[in-house]
């Protein structure tokens, strides 16, 4: 990667906003625990790989953002972004990488998840292609045009199901070398947290994103409806976890995930109180964020107990 004018590396690790790299690394960590507690083995290169391929992807999507959020103008009318959580990285809007840079930054950091996920490829079987390269599309073509998923109204979810549903069906099979809904249905919890956390992020950006055609959910709710559902969205991780607890004879000790509702109800308080006010929405994306985390180490704690 060359720019007219040499970019610090600490800038290209903030382009890749690694304070979202949880989003998809928890999802194996639970995937991989649920394995380690069926069949008592673990192939932990393939692990630590399927962990960089999945972060990486994610990291490569994030670059991408930028740079589509920088052509439809989305992040220049930004006026209320809540850092580090909302309105991009902020590099392409500061000089600090021009946008061209940022997409060639994305590509690269595909191009590395793609050579990550071939090797995976070789040593278990074709899924492991076909889900990679379906997590690199979706990744992509987020914000990129002409799909721009984020604008569907099921931007949130599919964001979910990707980094959650599709990274453990992925994991599970390269561990296992076979495909099952068992681990779509553990990490279930874990899909619907990444769509939270999107889906919060979404109420400081709204103004900006309404303006520039990107209507996601909150957009098409209204912030008024969507802080209501708020709280009833928060109930269905949990809800997912009990019906996991019943129908995939999980291990008792996975219900300390249910330890992680006070975040998440804390996350409630905070958005039903300052949703109309961008700037004091940082504690309630924080809440999503580290009920995401809680819940998913919790679940995983519960497995290896």
């Amino acid at each position: 990667m060359t720019e007219k004018k040499k970019v610090p590396f600490g800038v290209w690790i903030a382009e890749m906003r690694p304070e979202f790299f949880t989003a998809t690394a928890m999802t194996v960590i639970v995937t991989c625990a649920m394995i380690w507690s069926v069949f008592g083995t673990l192939n932990w290169l393939n692990a630590i790989l399927t962990v960089l391929a999945t972060v990486t992807a994610n990291f490569a999507t994030n670059a991408a953002n930028d740079y589509w959020d920088h052509v439809s103008g989305c992040d220049e009318k930004n006026e209320t972004p809540v850092r580090p959580f909302t309105g991009g990285s902020r590099l392409i809007q500061s000089g600090a990488i021009s946008p061209k840079g940022a997409l060639r930054f994305a590509i690269f950091l595909f191009t590395i998840s793609a050579a990550i996920g071939v090797y995976l490829y070789l040593v278990s079987g074709i899924w492991t292609l076909i889900i990679g390269a379906l997590g690199i599309l979706i990744g992509y073509f987020y914000t990129a045009k002409p799909i721009e998923l984020g604008s569907t109204g099921f931007g949130e979810l599919i964001t979910g199901i990707t980094c959650g549903a599709l990274v453990a069906l992925a994991t599970f099979y390269i561990q296992t070398g076979m495909l099952s809904w068992v681990p779509v249905i553990v990490t279930l919890p874990m899909t619907i947290l990444v769509g939270l956390i999107l889906y919060v992020n979404e109420f400081p950006d709204r103004v900006a994103d309404e303006a520039t055609g990107k209507r996601h959910l909150i957009v098409r709710l209204g912030a008024d409806v969507a802080a209501r559902l708020h709280f009833f969205l928060i109930l269905t991780p949990f809800i997912a976890l009990g019906c996991g607890l019943i129908f995939t004879h999980m291990p008792p000790w996975t219900s300390l995930g249910f330890l992680a509702l006070p975040i998440l109800v804390k996350s409630n308080v905070e958005l039903r109180a300052n949703y109309k006010e961008p700037s004091k929405l940082t504690g309630a994306c924080a809440m999503t964020v580290m009920g995401h985390v809680a819940m998913s180490l919790l679940i995983a704690i519960g497995f290896i107990i």
